[in-house]
């Protein structure tokens, strides 16, 4: 299982669009400490995101923030993966706000997470389309 992110040099900047570090990821810990930084899976001319810029990405990825119902036993966990991905390969990373902020009180803890799902291709821009 390996995965490949761009990370930027700096967290938190909206406006943001440079993601010049690759970053190879083959274990959660590796992935954990990738998704610290902003961060892309994909690959990008001249590392800048765009869409005129997409070249490769070798994973994809989906956020999971339960925002879906505020019934704690309809949200998506990571126990929960096991039975909707089976067969499939995957690591899990908890976003930098939930290490970094602590929580107010009243609102719930719904494990947000984002899943990186590998593939055995390779997504790459299509032409001619």
């Amino acid at each position: 299982m390996q995965v490949t992110i761009f990370t930027a040099n700096c967290i938190g900047q909206a406006a943001n669009c440079s993601y010049p570090n690759k970053v190879t990821v083959v274990t959660p810990e590796q992935l954990q400490e990738a998704v610290k930084a902003d961060h892309v899976c994909a690959e990008y001319k001249g590392n800048y995101r765009g869409i005129g810029n997409f070249i490769r990405s070798d994973v994809i990825v989906m956020d999971i923030d339960n925002d879906h119902s505020e019934e704690p036993a309809e949200w998506i966990t990571a126990e929960k993966l096991e039975e909707i991905f089976p067969d499939m390969e995957y690591m899990l990373a908890f976003p930098v706000d939930i290490i970094c902020f602590q929580r107010r009180a009243s609102q719930p803890d719904r494990d947000i997470t984002s899943i990186f799902l590998f593939q055995r291709l390779q997504m790459q821009k299509c032409t001619g389309i």
